[in-house]
């Protein structure tokens, strides 16, 4: 899910279009006098936010609402570490 999560948000901002990032060029280097980070682009605060929350969110939910819920749920002698290892991983 953290992964999905992730790629929803590259997606939704709209991080880079097909193509776009292509440099062109022989494995030792262009020498024709491009660039070669000239199609880098660095992400915008907002985007470096917006993929952050979106690892974060569903991780920090999972932590600190569901798990304590799921804890009332599960028996054994450590019902929170229990609950809170299973939703990491499947997180």
């Amino acid at each position: 899910m953290h992964t999905l999560y992730c790629l929803f948000a590259l997606r939704l901002l709209g991080r880079r279009s097909r193509g776009e990032g292509d440099v062109g060029g022989d494995a030792h280097g262009s020498r024709s006098g491009v660039d070669r980070y000239q199609a880098v682009r660095q992400y915008s605060l907002g985007e470096i936010l917006g993929v952050w929350a979106a690892a974060a969110v569903p991780m920090g939910l999972l932590a600190w609402v569901v798990a304590p819920w799921l804890a009332d749920r599960l028996g054994g002698d450590e019902p929170l570490t229990q609950a809170l290892l299973i939703l990491l991983t499947v997180g």
